[in-house]
């Protein structure tokens, strides 16, 4: 199903909530039920692995900018996970073994209907090497569906289709240069676009690869994908999927 009709369909359901909740349950969409995450505490979870941490203080403190926020324990999220007055920045191991960096509103249950409930806002494969980035992309992301009914129902897919509009901008696969090269381009800022991914280590037919591709200079979000990681050649672009991005793209100076 394409992007374009994927939001037609999220956003006619959208429409339609009210005539079929009957006006006799409130549904609260994740606009609504974010709004007030500016005026909260964003608590950031340590992990327990020490080179991982000290590069996420480092990155949280020199970047994060949409919230006040502090640092806190996994025994410290774990109680306290359910309280509504915190946002919590955690990351978990997932079964696709990617870890994932998951931006969620404290809360018990309760779903939509509760403006209070815990909820998972965005969720983004993560490692060190990207980190600066990924942390960029929440918070984009946020920003964007605090305000944009179609941003929060489609999540980062939303940010696909738009790469004709940086088409001055050339774009450098992760998986074509030397590794250094690349990193050097986000480090410095550099006004271009990265392609990079991030997989287990190792295949497995549960294994999944996320694909990404952003501005290496302002971190904005403009492919994201996520496929299966079955066979070690699936760990970055294919050549089918490289072609197809720069035909969409259409790079030019």
């Amino acid at each position: 199903m394409s992007t374009k009709r994927l939001k037609y369909i999220l956003l006619t359901a959208f429409l339609l909530l009210p005539l079929l909740c009957n006006g006799q349950v409130s549904v609260f969409t994740k606009k609504q039920r974010i709004a007030d995450f500016a005026a909260k505490t964003t608590k950031i979870v340590l992990t327990g692995d020490d080179a991982f941490d000290h590069c996420l203080q480092s990155e949280i403190s020199s970047r994060w900018r949409i919230s006040p926020y502090e640092f806190c324990s996994k025994a410290e999220y774990d109680n306290s996970k359910t309280s509504s007055k915190y946002y919590f920045l955690h990351c978990e191991k997932t079964a696709s073994g990617l870890t994932e960096m998951i931006l969620t509103k404290g809360g018990g249950r309760g779903g939509a209907s509760n403006l209070d409930s815990r909820l998972d806002v965005v969720s983004v494969p993560v490692d060190i090497r990207y980190m600066a980035i990924i942390i960029d992309i929440i918070q984009n992301y946020v920003e964007d569906a605090t305000v944009s009914e179609a941003k929060g129902m489609l999540g980062l897919k939303s940010y696909n289709g738009n790469l004709r509009k940086v088409r001055r901008k050339k774009i450098y696969y992760a998986s074509r240069e030397d590794e250094y090269f690349t990193d050097s381009l986000i480090y410095n800022s550099a006004p271009c676009l990265v392609a990079f991914s991030i997989a287990p280590e190792k295949p497995s037919s549960k294994a999944r690869v996320a694909l990404f591709i952003a501005s290496a200079d302002t971190h904005e979000l403009y492919f994201y994908k996520k496929r299966k990681f079955s066979i070690e050649t699936d760990r970055n672009f294919s050549e089918k999927e490289q072609k197809e991005l720069e035909r969409e793209h259409g790079y030019s100076l």
